[in-house]
């Protein structure tokens, strides 16, 4: 799990940007910040390579993770609600003796469909 308040902290020490990268003098690839309010470079090197390190790929990838993971359960959950719905009306339907529809039968299978995605994503 990414502790996303300590990545707000190193972001909101950090200089606010334009972020840019170049060269250097010996053709090294250099990151430049400038502060919007002031066109000259910001000197903030610590708190930016901080910064830069806690922003890795790994960090953005785990938190891109989370986020569709979240996206999933959110669906899975609204499904779970639907086939709810749909049992409580399927018992008044049986019990005012009317043939059931397909349509509980759909949100059945688009509830397991997305717990099968989640699930997979879990492992």
């Amino acid at each position: 799990m990414i502790d996303r308040t300590e990545l707000r902290k190193l972001a909101e020490a950090a200089t606010p940007g334009p972020w840019f990268v170049t060269k250097g003098v010996r053709d090294e690839v250099l990151p430049i910040a400038f502060h919007a309010s002031d066109p000259s470079p910001d000197h903030r090197v610590a708190e930016n390579a901080t910064y830069i390190a806690a922003a890795n790929p790994e960090t953005i990838k785990a938190l891109l993770n989370e986020d569709e993971l979240d996206a999933k359960d959110a669906a899975l959950k609204l499904w779970e609600r639907r086939a709810k719905t749909a049992e409580y009306e399927l018992a008044h339907i049986w019990d005012a003796g009317r043939p059931p529809t397909r349509f509980a039968d759909s949100i059945y299978r688009v509830r397991e469909v997305l717990r099968g995605e989640r699930d997979g994503e879990l492992k």
